[in-house]
C-alpha cells in the first residue's frame, strides 16, 4: 500500500503541517482540574510505514493481463494494468485531481479520543477541521499531563457523514462513515483516512498521520490504436452509491460495504486521434478518472467503446468484460484499448536542445501510411520564451526540407548573401556588391506535400534567457477522403545556459564521445597541380582564393607560375600550407575567451579551413595534391572554431565568372555590428574562465555534468606545440594544464556572456 511522507518540520509540501487548536481546562472531558501539558497538539503528515501498511510502491505495476472482448472488428483488444497509489506528494505520478492536488492533505477532519490507563472507555477529547497554519480553528487543544490518545483523520473534508463517533469506538471497538459515490464524476472523491493509535505528550507530537488510500481508481490509456478516434467510452454493470467504511480498532485495518445497486458511468475525455501509445485518454473532469468502491465486480461488468477509423471513415465497437474481476481499496486500475492496424510510422519527436543556435535533422517515414495519405504539414512553436517575461517575439522555430551548402557543413546560416566577381581588362579580379538574396532559415510551418519520407530541419535560436523554453512539434496529414489527422506531436524543451555568478553560462549537452584537437600545429601540406596546360588558369582565379584569406601571403598558399606559348601565365600549382599557421600564443591569453576565440578564428582568415580546400577542388583542370606522410586529415574543424559553430551567421555565394564557364562556392560569416566587428556571442572559455563554470539542473537525463578535460582557448608560451586544458570532475573544477599538445583530442564546451548581467566577468 502507500506511504504518507516523512516527517519534516513546517510546511506541508513534503514538511511538516503544523497546526495548534486552542481549548480551556474545562474542556478536558477526562479530568477538567488536571493541568495540561501546554504543548500544543500538531499534525505532520508523514510517509512513514504504518502497521496496516506495506512499503510503497507508487504507480509500480502489480499486474497486467488480457480482458476478454467482443467486437465487430477482430482487431479490438483491451488489457488491464493494476498498479499501487502513492499520496498526494508524488504528484508527478498521479493522474486523479482529487490525488494530485497537494491541498487534499493540507486540509482534514480529526477524531481525537481520550483515555487513560487502564480505562478501557474513551471519552471524545475533540472532532475539528484542520487546515494549513494560515486558517486555524477558533481553538486551540494541548495534550494533557496523563492518558493517551488515538486520532482519526478524513480527507476530503466535508465528506464523511457522520465523523466517527465515540459510541461505536468504545461498544463497538469500530469507527465508521459513510459516503456516497456520486453519479457525476466531476464530484467524485478520492477518499483517504489516517489512524494514530495510543500517543502520549512524549510520543506524539507532531501526530503522525500516514494516509491512506479507501477507493480504488480506474483510468483509460491509449493502446496500439493509430488513428482511432473514440466516439464513446463507458463504464457499466459496476456497483456504486452508498458505501460505508469501517475502521477496527483492534486489527488496525479498514474495510467498507458493498452496496447492491448497479450503476454506469461514462467518463469524460477528450478527442483521441492524435494520442500516441500509452497516453492518458484524459478528460476535463479528474482526467477521466473514476473513484469505486473496491469490490468483486458482477458478472456483466464491461467496458463499451465506440470508435471511428479515421483512415477509412468506418466505425466499430468493442465490449471488455471485466466481470469477477477484483478492484481494491489503493490500487490504481487502468483499462488500454487496442483498436486497428499498427502502421510503421516514424513521426519524430525532438528531444530536448541545447542553449545555443540548434539544427536539429529529424528524419520521417510514413511506410503504408502513404497510400491513405494526400499531404502533410509541420509546425512548431515555442509556449514561452525562456526568459521569465511574457514576450514572444523575436523567438525563430523554423523548419527546412533542404539545406544549402554551408547548412550541410554544419552552420547556423539563416540569410543568404551573393557576390560575383569578374576579371577587368588587365586579368585581374572584380567583385560586384555584396547583395542579400533570401532568408535560408525555413518557415514555421512546413507543407511536406506527398515527399512522404524525408528529413526535415528544425532551427532553433539561441536561448539566453534564465528558464527553459517548452515547444512543440506536431504532424498533420490530410487524409485522401478529405480527413484531417494529427500523426504525431511531440514536446520538447530549448535549455537555457548554466550560468555562473560572473554571468558566463556553459552549454548544457555535450557528445562524451567527440573530441577536437586545439589546431594551428597543423603539417598538413597539400600541392594542386594544373593539368590542363592546354588551357589558360588565369591569376585572377588564384587571386579570388588569396583575397579570402588573411594569409594570402606566399605562407599560408603558395601559388607557383609558369609562362607558356604567346607569353600568357599559367598556374603551376597551388600548395595549401598549414604549416604556416603559427604564432598563436599571441593571439589568446588567459582572461578573456571571447577575445581569444576572434582571434584564432581570424587566423584562418575569416574562413573554416575545409572551404579553402573545397573551393580549390571545385576548379577544373587541377588535381588533388597529396598530404605529408604523417597523412593528418583535413583540420576543418579545432577547438575555438567548434564552440564559434554555436552561433548565428549568414551564408554568402561567390560566383567567379570567366570564359570557360562559371565556379559556384559558399563560404559561413559572422554577422557583423555597426563597427564592423564580427558578432561572436558562443565562445571558447580562456583558461581563468574555465576555472568558474558550473552546471546545475543534473537532475536531468538530458543535461552533462562538467566531466573530463576540455580545451580552453588560452595558447601555450610556445609558438607552435602547446595550449592550455582544463578539467572537471563531476561539475567540481580539477586543474589547468599548461603544456598539452595542441594535436591531442579533447572536449569542447562552449560559453556566452549574459547580455543581461551587470557587472564585468
Amino acid at each position: 500500500m502507500i506511504k504518507a511522507r516523512p516527517n519534516f518540520t513546517l510546511a506541508f509540501s513534503g514538511l511538516l503541517l503544523l497546526l495548534l487548536f486552542a481549548c480551556s481546562d474545562e474542556e478536558i472531558m477526562n479530568n477538567p482540574n488536571e493541568q495540561l501539558s501546554r504543548e500544543g497538539i500538531c499534525f505532520g503528515v508523514s510517509k512513514d510505514v504504518s502497521s496496516w501498511e506495506p512499503d510503497s510502491r507508487a504507480f509500480s505495476k502489480d499486474e497486467s493481463k488480457t480482458l476478454t472482448c467482443y467486437s465487430n472488428d477482430p482487431t479490438f483488444g483491451a488489457s488491464v494494468e493494476t498498479n499501487w497509489r502513492d499520496t498526494p506528494a508524488n504528484s508527478f505520478q498521479s493522474r486523479g485531481a482529487q490525488f494530485t492536488a497537494d491541498s487534499t492533505l493540507t486540509q482534514f477532519e480529526v477524531t481525537a479520543f481520550y483515555y487513560e490507563e487502564n480505562v478501557t472507555i474513551a471519552e471524545t477529547f475533540f472532532t475539528e477541521r484542520v487546515t494549513d497554519g494560515v486558517n486555524t480553528t477558533y481553538k486551540t487543544y494541548y495534550w494533557p499531563r496523563k492518558g493517551s490518545m488515538d486520532f482519526i483523520a478524513i480527507t476530503p473534508i466535508g465528506i464523511a457523514n457522520p465523523m466517527p463517533t465515540v459510541g461505536e469506538y468504545n461498544e463497538h471497538s469500530k469507527a465508521e462513515f459513510t459516503y456516497t459515490i456520486s453519479d457525476d464524476e466531476s464530484q467524485q472523491k478520492d477518499v483517504m483516512v489516517a489512524v494514530s493509535k495510543g500517543l502520549t505528550k512524549e510520543t506524539g507530537n507532531p501526530v503522525p498521520l500516514n494516509f491512506r488510500h479507501l477507493l480504488s481508481s480506474v483510468r483509460f490509456k491509449v493502446g496500439e490504436m493509430q488513428f482511432i478516434k473514440i466516439n464513446s467510452l463507458t463504464l457499466s454493470g459496476v456497483l456504486g452509491g452508498e458505501v460505508t467504511f469501517t475502521y477496527n480498532k483492534n486489527t488496525n485495518t479498514w474495510t467498507n460495504s458493498v452496496p447492491t445497486t448497479i450503476k454506469t458511468y461514462n467518463p469524460d475525455f477528450v478527442d483521441t486521434s492524435g494520442l500516441p501509445q500509452g497516453a492518458e485518454i484524459a478528460g476535463n473532469v479528474n482526467n477521466a478518472t473514476l473513484f469505486m468502491i473496491p469490490q468483486t465486480l458482477p458478472a456483466d461488468a464491461e467496458i463499451r467503446v465506440n470508435y471511428t477509423a479515421l483512415l477509412t471513415g468506418e466505425e466499430g465497437s468493442g465490449v471488455a468484460r471485466i466481470g469477477g474481476s477484483r478492484w481494491e481499496a489503493g490500487k490504481d486500475y487502468v483499462y488500454s484499448f487496442n483498436i486497428g492496424t499498427d502502421f510503421d510510422v516514424i513521426v519524430p519527436t525532438p528531444p530536448d536542445q541545447d542553449a545555443h543556435y540548434i539544427m536539429l535533422e529529424m528524419p520521417y517515414d510514413l511506410g503504408e501510411l502513404s497510400s491513405y495519405v494526400s499531404s502533410i504539414k509541420a509546425t512548431a512553436r515555442f509556449l514561452d520564451d525562456g526568459s521569465n517575461t511574457s514576450t514572444k517575439s523575436g523567438i525563430s522555430l523554423k523548419f527546412k526540407s533542404d539545406l544549402t551548402q554551408t547548412q550541410k557543413d554544419g552552420f547556423w546560416t539563416d540569410e543568404q548573401w551573393e557576390v560575383t566577381v569578374t576579371n577587368d581588362s588587365d586579368g585581374n579580379p572584380v567583385s560586384s556588391d555584396t547583395t542579400f538574396v533570401k532568408y535560408i532559415r525555413g518557415e514555421g510551418e512546413l507543407s511536406i506535400g506527398t515527399n512522404l519520407s524525408n528529413t526535415i530541419v528544425l532551427f532553433v535560436e539561441e536561448n539566453n534567457g534564465t528558464t527553459h523554453r517548452n515547444g512543440e512539434l506536431v504532424f498533420t496529414a490530410t487524409l485522401k477522403n478529405g480527413t484531417n489527422v494529427v500523426i504525431g506531436q511531440g514536446n520538447f524543451k530549448q535549455l537555457c545556459a548554466s550560468w555562473n555568478d560572473a554571468g558566463i553560462g556553459v552549454e548544457r549537452i555535450e557528445s562524451s564521445n567527440v573530441t577536437y584537437p586545439y589546431g594551428f600545429s597543423y603539417n598538413r601540406v597539400v600541392t594542386y597541380t594544373n593539368e590542363w596546360k592546354s588551357i589558360p588558369i588565369l591569376r585572377w582565379i588564384c587571386g579570388l582564393v588569396a583575397s579570402s584569406n588573411v594569409n594570402a601571403d606566399g605562407k599560408f598558399i603558395k601559388i607557383n607560375y609558369e609562362s607558356g606559348l604567346w607569353g600568357v601565365t599559367y598556374i603551376k600549382t597551388i600548395v595549401v600550407d598549414y604549416t604556416a599557421l603559427t604564432g598563436v600564443q599571441q593571439k589568446a591569453g588567459s582572461s578573456d575567451g571571447l577575445v581569444n576565440t576572434k582571434a584564432l578564428y581570424n587566423a584562418t582568415g575569416s574562413n573554416d579551413f575545409s572551404a579553402i580546400e573545397t573551393t580549390l577542388n571545385n576548379i577544373s583542370g587541377f588535381s588533388d595534391g597529396v598530404a605529408n606522410p604523417k597523412g593528418e586529415g583535413m583540420p576543418s574543424e579545432y577547438a575555438a572554431f567548434i564552440a564559434l559553430k554555436c552561433n548565428r551567421m549568414k551564408e554568402l555565394k561567390v560566383t567567379v565568372e570567366s570564359s570557360t564557364g562559371n565556379v559556384e562556392s559558399y563560404k559561413s560569416l559572422l554577422y557583423k555590428d555597426s563597427q564592423n566587428n564580427d558578432i561572436i556571442e558562443w565562445y571558447l572559455p580562456s583558461s581563468e574562465e574555465a576555472k568558474t563554470l558550473v552546471e546545475t539542473g543534473l537532475g536531468s537525463s538530458v543535461i552533462s555534468s562538467l566531466h573530463g578535460e576540455y580545451w580552453s582557448s588560452t595558447a601555450g608560451s610556445d609558438a607552435d606545440a602547446f595550449a592550455h586544458s582544463y578539467t572537471y570532475y563531476n561539475n567540481s573544477f580539477g586543474a589547468i594544464n599548461d603544456s598539452k599538445p595542441r594535436m591531442n583530442v579533447l572536449k569542447v564546451r562552449a560559453v556566452r556572456k549574459n547580455p543581461k548581467h551587470t557587472t564585468t566577468p
